[in-house]
């Protein structure tokens, strides 16, 4: 609920220019959380789930929900670049803020990294050829490249470029969804027993996958319009339109295919039982989009992590570098870029998607648990109701999640924790030596 109360939030990053309006940061958010995962994870929730699969969106958007709300909450409080990362180095200090900050940037490059790999999958529907080999590395860097590009040259321009992919992105699936709900067939719904509780906690570990992503948007708050007000609205917001597409999508897809579960593109699947070929090759066009314009997304918002990181020397200080002429943090998208092709290039889909998973918890975590820190400093623009119920609930639903993992998909976040503790200190070694 509003207030007109606030607290002093963190002065504004320097240098950088506000451009971003309530609708580009809806898009942005969107725009993060309907990324790929919509196009292959249908078939395996229906495996987990059965007939009852729909459902499991709506489930797992009411968990979603306990995090978005404290990220509201955290978000009206301030108007600087970093995000969790920020919230967290407020709440609890250097090196969680940094760890935090840290584990973030990991996760938005694993999850780019798996999204560049699943274009490549669908670009390959078309044409066979740029699956593998020098083609396909080539095509990669192109994209990565034409991304970096847009957004040095100023955040405007790749906001609007979000603003786009995000409408185009939605009209494939919006289709599917208008034409395939006359194609359900009642008995494809019909389920005589509840599906199994360990079949149900891994759907709802999966689909935070799905959902996650929302974070996006408190990232570049330096650069947006009034974020204490926008940022909340564009978050849930965000979140109620994902959480409908997500529940049609998979509703159409149970309904009118039988053997939804043992497909390997699902949605494609779908599209040409309803549509015929014709309707593949569309829903194929948009997984390439969607995924496009996830890539947009991602570099758009990514690199003011490590802007906020060096800004505050607990990275090298060309971080947080910014183009004389575009007013943006130029070397860091270009490293972020750098890394994200190196990962699409050298790793797979599944091992990437499962390690962010394991990341967002986590700092889902620590942004809920600054919530209850921020209140004793003062009241927020943007209050939630219920006391500290929402994000203590948000906190045991991440621990619980967590408990689901598998353990190879938790060691790439240990290592990323133990390489950061690694850069942290010895920045801090850097720093206290330049200081004397």
């Amino acid at each position: 609920m509003a207030s007109n109360q606030s607290v002093s939030p963190a002065p504004p990053t320097s240098g950088l220019v506000r451009v971003m309006g309530q609708w580009d940061l809806t898009a942005l958010t969107v725009n993060g959380i309907i990324g790929s995962a919509i196009f292959f994870l249908p078939a395996t929730i229906a495996g987990l789930m059965g007939p009852l699969s729909p459902y499991a969106y709506i489930v797992c958007a009411l968990v979603t929900l306990t995090f978005i709300l404290s990220f509201a909450e955290v978000s009206s409080r301030f108007s600087s670049a970093g995000g969790p990362y920020l919230y967290a180095y407020e709440a609890f200090g250097k090196f969680v803020g940094f760890e935090i900050g840290w584990i973030a940037y990991l996760t938005r490059l694993a999850a780019v990294a798996a999204n560049y790999n699943l274009f490549i999958i669908y670009l390959g529907h078309f044409f066979p050829s740029t699956t593998s080999g020098f083609l396909r590395a080539s095509i990669v860097f192109v994209l990565i490249a034409g991304f970096a590009l847009i957004n040095i040259r100023g955040v405007k321009y790749g906001a609007r470029t979000v603003d786009v992919i995000t409408i185009a992105k939605l009209l494939p699936l919006l289709l599917l969804i208008l034409v395939g709900l006359f194609f359900i067939e009642g008995k494809n719904l019909a389920f005589n027993s509840l599906p199994p509780y360990e079949g149900f906690m891994r759907s709802m570990f999966l689909l935070s996958f799905a959902f996650g992503g929302f974070e996006i948007v408190t990232i570049p708050s330096a650069e947006s319009v009034n974020p204490q007000r926008h940022v909340p609205r564009a978050l849930v917001s965000a979140l109620l339109i994902a959480a409908g597409v997500y529940f049609l999508i998979q509703l159409v897809a149970v309904g009118s295919l039988p053997t939804l579960a043992s497909q390997e593109r699902p949605i494609a699947a779908v599209a040409t039982v309803i549509m015929g070929s014709l309707g593949g090759h569309i829903v194929a066009f948009g997984a390439l989009v969607s995924t496009f314009g996830y890539f947009g997304g991602a570099i758009l918002g990514v690199p003011r992590l490590t802007f906020a990181l060096g800004e505050k020397k607990q990275l090298p200080v060309f971080f947080s570098h910014i183009h004389s002429k575009f007013r943006t943090p130029d070397i860091s998208i270009l490293i972020y870029s750098a890394l994200a092709f190196l990962l699409a290039v050298f790793s797979n889909f599944i091992t990437l998607a499962a390690i962010s998973v394991v990341s967002r918890l986590i700092y889902y975590i620590t942004t809920s648990a600054s919530v209850l820190v921020f209140r004793k400093r003062g009241r927020a623009p943007f209050t939630l109701p219920m006391g500290a119920a929402i994000p203590l609930i948000g906190i045991a639903f991440a621990f619980y999640l967590l408990s689901y993992t598998k353990l190879e998909e938790v060691y790439f976040t240990l290592g990323g924790i133990a390489v950061g503790s690694i850069f942290y200190f010895t920045a801090k070694k850097v720093n206290a030596r330049d200081s004397t």
